[in-house]
Order: C-alpha cells, then structure tokens, then sequence
C-alpha cells in the first residue's frame, strides 16, 4: 500500500501503458481483503478508476479488465456495494458489455463479408484478408471473454440488492447474457446462465 500514491499518479499519464500497469497494481492490492477498506475510502482513486474506465472506453482491453477486478473485488463484499454505487459501476459495466459486444458482432461481419468475397474471387489476396480477419477475431475473443465475465460477475454480485436488479433489467440486462451463450468460454456461459435463472425469479 506504501506505492499507491505513485499507481495513482502514473493514472494520470497521458500514454495508455503507465495506465496499465498502475492499474494491475492496483489490482494486486484490491486482491487482498486486508487492503479493501483503505482502498475504497480513498474517494478519489474510487473516482478516478471510475472516469477512466468511461474515458478510455475502447483503448485497451487490459486497462478495462484491470479497473473491472479492482470493481469486482470490493463487489464480493456488500459492505463495498455503496461506494461503487458512487461510483455508478453498474452504468459503466453495462456500456462495457455493449461496447464489446459491438465489437466482436462487427468484427463478425467483416469475416462474414471477407468470406463472400473470397467465394466471388477466389484470389490469394482474398483468403489472406479472411484468415488475418479471423486472426483478429481468436486474439481478440479470450481476452474480451475475460474481461465479459468479470463485468457480468461483478453485475452478478451487486445484483443481490433488489433495486440494482431492477435497474439492470430494465437497462436489457437480460438481452446481454443471452447474447453470451454462444460464447466459446465455459466459465462465461456458465456464469451467464446462473444470472439468467437468478433475473428469471426477479
């Protein structure tokens, strides 16, 4: 705990690495219940992590999953469920859901799009922009599938107050798990379908 004034600072940095690592930091810290209650009464680190997952929305996978396990460790405590709620931790991981799935729906659609150019072609260049487009797509799904059920376990565990429940089904909570079930991770699809049964007893 006697680097976080130097983790914090490095959040300030322009360059997205220092950013990454002060956050793994961080996280490393979060990771200890012993360390949770002077983390979570220091307001404007809580706030900081909490802008700079908005801001920094789509720059760096890491960044945003370090920020979701910080989130998802005070998240196992209901004693920590207030200062996330400052911090509006459900809104932002409801736009990280959506975001990245977006992203993986396009990135799918260009496969699909490359494929059908390949089959009208039938040229070198052609298959190559298919295969590196898929490439793509396998790079991008573990890390992101990692990332998907830290947020979804984090909503998950801040779900068990009745009013952050509600307030998830009706920002479609429902239609972003559903969405996960053709997802390749184990751990993901069966943390998506203890969700679904816990939303369908709400």
């Amino acid at each position: 705990m006697d680097k976080l004034d130097d983790y914090t600072e490095m959040l300030y940095e322009k360059e997205i690495e220092p950013k990454v690592q002060a956050t793994h930091s961080i996280l490393q810290l979060a990771r200890n219940p012993d360390n949770l209650e002077a983390l979570a009464q220091n307001e404007p680190l809580m706030q900081l992590l909490s802008r700079l997952l908005k801001d920094e929305l789509g720059k760096s996978t890491d960044l945003a999953t370090h920020i979701i396990f910080i989130f998802f460790c005070f998240s196992n405590f209901s004693l920590f469920h207030p200062p996330l709620a400052n911090c509006r931790v459900v809104e932002l991981t409801l736009r990280i859901i959506s975001f990245e799935s977006r992203r993986f729906d396009d990135l799918q659609a260009e496969i699909a799009h490359r494929r059908q150019t390949l089959e009208q072609e039938r040229t070198r260049a052609a298959q190559d922009a298919v295969e590196k487009a898929e490439a793509k797509l396998e790079s991008m799904r573990t890390k992101q599938e990692m990332l998907l059920y830290a947020c979804f376990h984090l909503l998950l565990n801040l779900a068990e107050d009745v009013d952050v429940e509600r307030q998830m089904r009706d920002r479609d909570i429902v239609a972003h798990l559903v969405r996960m079930l053709d997802r390749q991770s184990d751990d993901l699809v069966h943390l998506v379908v203890v969700f679904l049964k816990k939303m369908s007893i709400f």
